[in-house]
């Protein structure tokens, strides 16, 4: 057997973010579904809080909007246009 991790439905990627403090709304995901979560995640960074453990490190986007994560994505996009 492969220990390779299983991809992420869109649904588990926006809980994802919800798990660790982001707020989103049901539309959310459909702004997911076309942009990525790993490119969110980048947009998403700059606005978290990252604690680092012996083993492990633990990212939180407490109080974050992922309207606002969209915004810096959009920003970012227009400029490079």
């Amino acid at each position: 057997m492969s220990d390779k991790p299983v991809a992420l439905s869109w649904k588990e990627q926006l809980d994802l973010f919800k798990s660790r403090g982001m707020i989103v709304h049901k539309g959310d995901i459909d702004k997911l579904k076309n942009i990525s979560y790993y490119r969110l995640k980048e947009f998403a960074r700059p606005l978290s809080t990252v604690k680092k453990y012996q083993n492990h490190t633990e990212i939180s986007y407490d109080g974050i909007e992922f309207k606002e994560v969209l915004s810096r994505y959009y920003q970012d996009k227009n400029l490079r246009i």
